[in-house]
């Protein structure tokens, strides 16, 4: 059987997930492209919910777990897509339900994290958590101001590596600051103080965890108060700032750096 009303049901009710209120309230998010269905596969902290497939796409595909996919019409397929241009493949799977518990667990030494306070563009979440798993970040912890995670241009950004990456959700980043002190963690925020070290100085031996901020007005200064100390990173004198998606991935160069020796 293959779907061919582009106002089926099922159709509307997946491309409705582009809503985070409908996300939510279905505890589903949406994606497409064989790179992240690949990947999805091969996570086993994801749950796949349903897989619709073209009938070339299926065709390409045999190997997949049957009792999971729908085929749709070539009309269907291009209302499901997001992007300008589809591959066939389109899926829905189940939010991760644990994120909000997971920052109670015990810090080893040597953990390497980072911290997101208010980093609202999805798109700038999505680079960060891709760039946090090449480099080896134990746990990204992300307050509830952030992008949303299952936001469909964070999961496109991340390049399948959302299903992959530890993610903690925290409340109130001075909370979970503190908490990551009395582990034992060496917290610094990125800004510019009258206490700010080069990263080139910071001693990376132990638990650290970096705090990047806000994209328009970076970090408060309650938090920056709060951290172990603060670092910024050397550049160009007549540069200005980097954004934070490039910040992020400099910070986490610099603790895989560290980890390797």
């Amino acid at each position: 059987m293959i779907i061919t009303s582009r106002t089926n049901p099922l159709i509307t009710g997946i491309c409705a997930l582009k809503d985070r209120k409908k996300r939510e309230e279905s505890g589903l998010f949406f994606f497409e492209g064989r790179k992240l269905l690949k990947e999805a596969l091969a996570s086993p902290q994801l749950t796949l919910d349903r897989i619709l497939l073209t009938e070339q796409a299926a065709s390409d595909l045999p190997s997949l777990p049957q009792e999971k996919v729908t085929l749709v019409s070539e009309a269907v397929a291009d209302k499901l897509s997001q992007v300008g241009t589809h591959d066939g493949v389109f899926c829905t799977a189940f939010c991760q339900s644990d994120l909000h518990t997971r920052f109670s667990d015990r810090i080893p030494d040597g953990e390497r994290l980072l911290m997101l306070s208010s980093v609202r563009d999805p798109g700038n979440l999505g680079t960060i958590i891709r760039s946090a798993y090449a480099f080896g970040i134990d746990s990204l912890l992300l307050t509830s101001d952030c992008a949303d995670l299952y936001n469909p241009k964070t999961v496109r950004a991340a390049m399948g590596m959302l299903f992959r990456q530890r993610i903690s959700l925290i409340g109130d980043p001075l909370s979970a600051i503190e908490t990551l002190k009395e582990k034992g963690v060496t917290v610094y925020a990125t800004a510019l103080s009258d206490r700010s070290r080069s990263l080139n100085e910071v001693d990376k031996n132990g638990s650290i965890c970096f705090v990047l901020g806000n994209e328009g007005h970076g970090l408060d200064q309650e938090v920056i108060a709060a951290c172990s100390g603060s670092v910024i990173i050397p550049m160009a004198p007549s540069a200005e700032s980097l954004n934070v998606s490039s910040a992020a991935a400099v910070l986490c160069w610099e603790l895989f750096k560290g980890k390797r020796v």
